[in-house]
């Protein structure tokens, strides 16, 4: 399944994505694609409360600058690759919805670097989630 988006005025990848609650509830969001973020995604505390999603414990992060800090953590499922909904680990984060590289895993990204360039995130042919 590709996923498409468009370069904000903020020069941000941003794809929009579908989540998906274990009652079958579904949201579509905008978010920044970010290569310096390892984990599947993090979304805002509002986004996770209007879905419901299960907490998890919280886990230790190294943020940007070299510090750590404490986030909670939830199980949610994105309709990427599975129209079922592909269980992941979200984090909390009140900035913007960020995708991160464990989401992206398998695929290959490609960024028109200009204002409202095209943003597409495809399979990568003969990777495992390409079957």
């Amino acid at each position: 399944m590709d996923v498409s988006g468009r370069v904000d005025e903020r020069l941000d990848a941003v794809i929009a994505i579908t989540l998906k609650n274990d009652l079958g509830q579904t949201l579509v969001i905008d978010a920044v694609i970010d290569s310096g973020f390892n984990d599947a995604l993090s979304l805002p505390s509002a986004v996770i409360q209007q879905l419901k999603f299960g907490a998890l414990p919280s886990i230790i992060v190294e943020l940007a600058d070299g510090s750590e800090a404490e986030t909670q953590t939830f199980t949610g499922r994105v309709v990427w690759d599975d129209p079922r909904g592909r269980i992941i680990r979200i984090q909390q984060g009140e900035g913007r919805p960020l995708v991160g590289m464990a989401l992206l895993l398998e695929h290959r990204v490609t960024i028109d670097v200009r204002y409202d360039g095209a943003v597409r995130v495809e399979p990568i042919p003969g990777s495992e989630e390409d079957i």
